[in-house]
């Protein structure tokens, strides 16, 4: 299955099951600065084939339907850019800090 250019496959017996079922997760990006106060208008996108921009936080979020795999995750603010990957399965939250 294709979402949002993220891609998921899964093996199954279609024979002991004939519906494949996909969930997606909402996946939230938080932005705090050095004092730990919510970073607003920082700009975030996700890696899938190319950079795909999911927007600006409000208040130090932001948030997407994905599907839960390992993805990296940008955030630009100012001179400022951080990539972090990680397996929304495990967790949804992707934090990042900047300074």
């Amino acid at each position: 299955m294709t979402y949002e250019y993220v891609s998921l496959d899964k093996s199954q017996d279609i024979s002991l099951n004939n519906i494949v079922g996909f969930s997606t997760v909402l996946g939230t990006i938080r932005v705090t600065n050095s004092q730990s106060q919510l970073v607003n208008n920082a700009m975030t996108s996700y890696y899938s084939g190319a950079w795909r921009q999911i927007g600006n936080t409000v208040n130090g979020v932001i948030t997407k339907e994905l599907l839960p795999v390992n993805l990296s995750f940008r955030v630009k603010y100012g001179t400022q850019q951080i990539d972090k990957q990680q397996n929304l399965l495990t967790n949804n939250m992707v934090e990042f800090g900047i300074q």
